[in-house]
């Protein structure tokens, strides 16, 4: 099947893709006559054209997403509420698949914090030793089970932004190393869990993300979202409520802009030659990758920024891409919605005080009370401070479309 991918990121921008096998469609618009792109078989201009362009206040929003936001999904839409996906502090729990990776960087962690561990596996999978039967003591003493007994007990003090952020200061960009980690702990386990949640497939056939829709019912062209969650049930709630959107670092008129600098399920990366594509977030592919015809191979897994302190975008050509123009956007209003803001990503830090300079108000939509202070601390401005989506929707209630 051959495409022309209207988000393909990079020097590949003008590059005809063959690919071996069935790719989803980008999200190019559709003419205003032509069949709107969300399935409901209307014109666009009818469609999802008219719900995005069809604004009922002038001031432009810059809405922030974060983890908290995909667990009230969870517990509000999904097909397990009482075990959503995971945040920070059970992350590793949560993702982590055995594998030779997580056991290596986890035993390397354990050792710069004078932590005793069962070296037995490790030894094994580096090949030191043949490994036999392994019992349960040595199982459950290796260096992972060890960290992720740590993460449980304390999570403030050993988790995965900790983990993570270990590994790059001791090995540093190794791509290798890292796609073995972001597949082995962060992609398989919660794209399945994803999919458990909500299913996979069209936004018209998966579960209704009755959050997201909520929220997204509030956004209109010209309006930015950055999302830092891999997963896609904020784009798919805009696709639900009939918002049409693009993904940076393309920049549409009329459109939604959404920026996702930590990676996506559908956004698909050539680790080798730095291009990426995002795909519509109503056909991912799954944990799999993509061979071209060039032989070329195309991962999710290879696009994901994995959760460390300190982030610094320039050491992430693909995440510094799609967050360029965001810096000089000045938003009338700025919403947060289920993060915990922290001074340890530097550049988003940035970013979010450059945006709340701008605005007339600052919005955090968070339960806890400790979150908000840090918010305030960090962004050095008044923020109204919403503990629950409902109180931010009533407060929000005259700027909804309606349809």
């Amino acid at each position: 099947m051959s495409i022309d991918s209207p988000v393909l990121i990079g020097e590949a921008n003008t590059m005809r893709l063959e690919i071996d096998g069935p790719l989803p469609p980008g999200l190019p618009a559709p003419g205003r006559n032509e069949p709107c792109g969300c399935g409901s078989g209307h014109k666009f201009k009818k469609c999802c054209w008219a719900r995005t362009i069809a604004r009922t206040s002038s001031d432009r929003r810059l809405l922030v997403i974060g983890a908290g936001a995909t667990i009230e999904e969870c517990k509000r839409s999904g097909a397990n509420p009482g075990e959503p996906l995971p945040s920070i502090a059970n992350f590793g729990n949560q993702l982590f698949n055995e594998s030779a990776s997580l056991q290596r960087v986890s035993a390397s962690y354990l050792k710069s914090k004078g932590i005793a561990y069962d070296s037995t596996m490790l030894d094994g999978y580096e090949g030191r030793i043949k490994l036999g039967p392994i019992s349960d003591a040595t199982f459950q003493n290796s260096p992972l089970r060890v960290y992720l007994r740590l993460e449980a007990v304390l999570p403030s003090e050993h988790n995965v932004e900790r983990l993570f952020e270990h590994v790059w200061r001791t090995y540093g960009d190794n791509g290798d190393l890292w796609e073995a980690l972001t597949w082995d702990g962060i992609f398989l386990y919660l794209f399945n869990a994803f999919i458990t949640q909500f299913g996979l497939g069209p936004a018209r056939t998966v579960r209704r993300m009755q959050a997201g829709m909520a929220v997204a019912d509030h956004l209109f062209f010209g309006d930015r979202v950055i999302n830092l969650n891999y997963d896609i049930a904020f784009d798919l709630a805009l696709q639900q409520v009939g918002k049409y959107f693009t993904y940076a670092p393309e920049s549409q008129r009329d459109a939604i802009v959404i920026y996702k600098p930590h990676g996506s399920f559908n956004l698909f990366c050539n680790r080798k030659s730095g291009d990426c594509f995002f795909a519509d977030p109503s056909q991912p592919r799954g944990s799999v990758a993509i061979r071209d015809s060039r032989g070329g191979t195309w991962s999710p897994a290879a696009a994901l920024v994995p959760p460390r302190l300190r982030k610094d975008y320039d050491q992430h050509p693909t995440a510094a891409m799609i967050l360029e123009d965001i810096r000089t956007f000045a938003p009338d209003l700025v919403t947060f919605w289920g993060i915990g803001l922290t001074n340890s990503d530097i550049d988003l830090a940035e970013i979010y005080r450059n945006a709340c300079s701008a605005a007339r108000r600052v919005e955090f939509i968070n339960p806890d009370a400790k979150a908000y202070e840090n918010a305030m601390t960090l962004l050095g401005k008044p923020i109204v401070h919403y503990p629950t989506l409902e109180e931010w929707l009533s407060a929000n209630a005259s700027t909804a479309s309606t349809k």
